[in-house]
């Protein structure tokens, strides 16, 4: 499962050919029974102004050697040609074919991206990976950065002229349960100098055919709903319900009573109540959250794991002599595992409050049971 993209693109992979000739990739899907195709706009521009006379001439090929003719173009030929995408409706045969999302990937700029193409040179399709950041160029473009020695071929050639053919090449996050398309290459600019590619957002696409939308928000922001939702669990007016209902089931009796002793120790009466409330939302919308969160990125869910596991095994027992030395243990150790969860997961593109939301949920989880205890010196 965490390596769906990486086994599974060769479905959604095609390739354009003009008179036998291959001139460039491009990313075939199902839509509303409809077969579509993803492309850049300049390989196709060559044929697709006067489409009715040059249809005979174009051949379209997917992984599994069917062929597909074109039937139209979607959207606005002036705007494509801007953003520099492309998306035809073809016919053919539909079975098999995957449903894909599209999705601007620049509020994450630390996603993990892969793309199966080829070249005119290297005619078997392989997987290229990006490194480092999405560096925004504008509003419709982006670069990646890849390894620069796959932008060299064994005559010495770079860059374009090395891997003349890779434009149309759909850019999908490397690993997620959905085939998520984040971009199409443009181009490579700079003759390879610093192993740049161009691409363009594949949200355009959405723009010039809004068919392509996904009629759930959820499916663009991969979780980050659960955490809207559940943060506002805080806010809400039946917060003492949700405490009650919690604290009332059977199964939650012994976290209940261990939180109650050790919110003791940590806060003076007056704080005591506010501070449980705390706890117990931190759990409940954590978990949301975490649960939500990992089975979209199974690539987290192993880093999250890791360093989870890492911090278990070390001693959470504070022996401490009075409320300040108990506080003092406790915010070393949220600080720590904070720390850790930060170095895991920062490299997966997220965010600082929903690192702190799961530190928050695992902090909450060991006060409820015995992991993260205090004893009196001595004892």
């Amino acid at each position: 499962m965490s390596c769906y993209q990486i086994n599974n693109l060769y479905r959604v992979a095609a390739y354009i050919y003009i008179s036998n000739d291959f001139i460039g990739c491009a990313v075939i899907f199902k839509k509303n029974n409809k077969i579509m195709l993803a492309t850049a706009f300049h390989v196709v521009s060559p044929f697709i102004q006067n489409l009715d006379e040059n249809k005979h001439l174009i051949q379209i090929t997917d992984e599994k050697n069917r062929s597909y003719k074109i039937n139209e173009v979607s959207g606005d030929i002036v705007e494509s040609k801007r953003r520099d995408i492309a998306l035809l409706v073809l016919e053919g045969d539909i079975n098999d074919l995957e449903e894909i999302v599209f999705l601007n990937p620049l509020s994450t700029p630390n996603l993990e991206l892969i793309s199966r193409c080829r070249s005119a040179n290297n005619i078997t399709p392989a997987a290229i990976y990006s490194k480092e950041q999405i560096e925004k160029c504008d509003d419709f473009y982006y670069y990646i950065n890849i390894d620069k020695s796959i932008m060299e071929d064994s005559s010495g050639r770079w860059g374009a002229s090395a891997l003349q053919g890779i434009s149309g090449a759909g850019v999908f996050i490397k690993i997620h349960q959905q085939l998520v398309l984040v971009g199409i290459i443009s181009s490579i600019p700079d003759d390879a100098l610093f192993g740049k590619i161009r691409c363009s957002n594949a949200s355009c696409f959405i723009e010039i055919d809004n068919s392509l939308k996904m009629h759930s928000d959820k499916d663009y922001n991969f979780g980050n709903d659960i955490l809207k939702k559940s943060l506002q669990i805080l806010k809400d007016e039946n917060i003492d319900s949700v405490i009650h209902d919690w604290e009332s089931t059977e199964d939650n009796k012994k976290y209940n009573d261990n939180i109650n002793r050790k919110i003791n120790i940590l806060h003076i009466s007056s704080k005591v109540e506010q501070e449980k409330k705390k706890i117990i939302l931190n759990l409940l919308c954590g978990n949301n959250f975490a649960r939500e969160r990992m089975i979209n990125y199974p690539n987290i869910e192993t880093s999250y794991s890791t360093a989870h596991q890492v911090f278990c095994g070390e001693d959470m027992t504070i022996y401490v002599n009075n409320r300040p030395e108990a506080n003092k243990g406790y915010q070393d150790i949220k600080l720590n595992y904070l720390n850790i969860l930060s170095e895991s997961l920062s490299p997966h593109g997220l965010r600082k409050d929903e690192i702190l939301l799961l530190r928050n949920k695992d902090i909450a989880f060991w006060l409820a049971n015995c992991d993260l205890d205090f004893l009196e010196n001595g004892s």
